[in-house]
């Protein structure tokens, strides 16, 4: 078991792993990219949207809701360009904050994902968050190794060369 030790090892010292989620030019001023992540272990859609420049993410549920905040209308700022806007509901967020500017949802923010902007890409970089890829489900967790990841190496290359 030294390959499949070494390489939970590895994954371990990592404390933040690091993904490309879309080049830059793919995320104008007031645009969207929709993704999707495993946060604490649950498939979620998520989108990363670009707000004066900067770039901010968020697992896509409408507080008020559950349904994803662009459900309804693709567009997913409100009319004056200042608020997220989930289009079921009206709700509106802050797209800096994610904070919720309804009496229902008052004081309730949405579940913010870390993204990064480097060299023209935006990466996810969330110690709670990953990518979903289908390769990554099917990752055996190995009981006796006190429930981290045991990757052998054939499986560690798959997962690393899937698209």
């Amino acid at each position: 078991m030294s390959n499949g030790y070494f390489i939970s090892q590895q994954i371990n010292s990592l404390s933040v792993i690091t993904q490309r989620i879309c080049p830059s030019s793919e995320l104008p001023e007031l645009g969207k990219q929709a993704f999707k992540v495993l946060y604490r272990s649950k498939a979620y859609a998520a989108l990363v949207v670009r707000f004066h420049g900067q770039v901010y993410a968020y697992i896509n549920q409408c507080l008020y809701s559950g349904k994803p905040l662009d459900s309804e209308d693709a567009h997913i700022f409100d009319e004056t360009e200042h608020f997220l806007r989930a289009s079921d509901s009206g709700i509106c967020y802050s797209p800096i904050t994610g904070e919720g500017y309804s009496p229902i949802c008052m004081g309730q923010k949405l579940t913010a994902l870390r993204v990064v902007e480097l060299d023209g890409v935006v990466y996810l970089k969330d110690k709670h968050a990953t990518l979903y890829n289908d390769a990554l489900i099917k990752l055996t967790l190995d009981a006796e190794d006190d429930g981290n990841i045991v990757l052998f190496q054939e499986e560690y290359s798959s997962i690393c060369n899937a698209s």
